[in-house]
């Protein structure tokens, strides 16, 4: 008997070596002799593809009562702490796996592990770019696609400057414009972007801008009109208009080719440049002009939504459609308008009526189209898909 008590004792002291501060000696004893589970052990990782240094923290039961032994990760091995810290710019893209022994403070030792499934992406996305057209004439349209290596969030800059960028499955694509005025010559086109876990990748490309050999004509005003050929009257009413293309509008609302707005004859070709009462060549014409009679219905030549409906000067009644992306169309020297503003309207729905109103000297419709606060040729758009 005497001997079992001195073996109790001894227990008891070297339970109470591995008790912390505060604790019930007696239950721990307990706890320390009795003890034959293993502790519970968890590795509580992150979710989905990581890069770089990332922590995994540690959960081991019960708390205060296991030791953490050893931790690896695909053998090599790592600081034991509350918290693994697994860098895994020094691991090869791809899965891996963290583990942790841990033994309990009881007098059996118990001992229990756990491991985790760990994904690294340390590799940055990777853009292909493709133009189309890859040389564009003055006044034209052009698309730009982007194929990334892998999902990416990406931004796209021609020439210096942001595109608005829209999806398309797992591509991306971007429209641009380049009036008559741009100067011929080469583009950088610059792609950035962060894949899901933030790794950064760059791109470049090049598109041309070509030369492009306008029409010209001689116009005749009446008398009464010429007062209207004031470059200030034009300017003030180029900026007021422009104040309606450089709006945010949205994603696109069109798909497929534009209807035409009327049905006739192109009088005037998009980007003429004019001569009037004798004067100097000078200028270009910033839409396409269609003979029609008056009162002819005008449609609408793709989905949108009413943003502008006012009498001008210059463009006499005025009605503009935003389309999203970007993109706006202007329909001018209107008779009346049979739409209102901020109202829907779809493909082939009537919006307006032809007419003669401002500088005009016979019915017709004045069809302009605006990329990004660029007019382009309308008609390119009524024959090819964008995107």
């Amino acid at each position: 008997m005497k001997l079992l008590l001195q073996v109790l004792v001894v227990l008891l002291v070297l339970a109470a070596a591995t008790v912390g501060p505060g604790r019930d000696l007696t239950a721990y004893a307990v706890w320390w002799v009795t003890n034959g589970q293993p502790p519970e052990v968890s590795l509580n990782g992150p979710a989905g593809a990581v890069r770089g240094a990332v922590d995994v923290p540690v959960d081991v039961r019960p708390p205060g009562r296991v030791d953490l032994v050893a931790a690896d990760v695909d053998g090599r091995e790592l600081a034991t702490e509350p918290s693994l810290h697994v860098d895994t710019s020094d691991l090869p893209d791809g899965d891996h796996v963290v583990t942790l022994r841990a033994q309990d403070r009881s007098l059996r030792r118990n001992s229990a592990s756990a491991t985790l499934r760990l994904v690294s992406d340390n590799t940055p996305p990777k853009f292909e770019v493709q133009p189309n057209p890859t040389t564009v004439p003055q006044g034209h349209t052009v698309v730009v696609y982007v194929h990334p290596s892998e999902p990416s969030e990406i931004q796209v800059n021609l020439g210096g400057s942001p595109l608005r960028v829209y999806s398309s499955g797992a591509d991306y694509w971007a429209v641009a414009g380049f009036d008559p005025d741009d100067q011929a010559g080469p583009r950088e086109l610059m792609i950035e972007g962060r894949d899901r876990v933030g790794n950064a990748g760059r791109s470049s490309g090049e598109l041309s801008v070509a030369p492009f050999k306008f029409t010209q004509d001689r116009i005749q005003v009446p008398e009464p009109m010429v007062p209207l050929l004031s470059p200030t009257i034009r300017a003030d009413e180029d900026e007021h208009l422009g104040a309606v293309y450089r709006r945010e509008n949205g994603p696109p609302l069109w798909k497929g080719p534009f209807l035409r707005p009327v049905i006739g004859p192109i009088s005037t070709e998009f980007g003429e440049v004019r001569s009037y009462n004798g004067g100097p060549f000078q200028g270009h014409h910033n839409g396409t002009d269609f003979q029609a009679g008056l009162g002819t219905p005008v449609q609408s030549p793709a989905r949108g939504r009413v943003a502008f409906r006012e009498e001008v000067r210059l463009r006499g009644r005025v009605l503009i459609l935003d389309h999203g992306g970007g993109v706006y169309t202007t329909y001018a020297h209107l008779s009346d308008w049979l739409v209102n503003l901020d109202q829907e309207v779809q493909p082939g729905q009537q919006v307006a009526k032809v007419g003669t109103t401002g500088l005009s000297t016979g019915p017709h419709l004045h069809w302009e189209l605006w990329v990004g606060g660029k007019t382009v040729d309308p008609m390119e758009w009524t024959e090819r898909e964008v995107p």
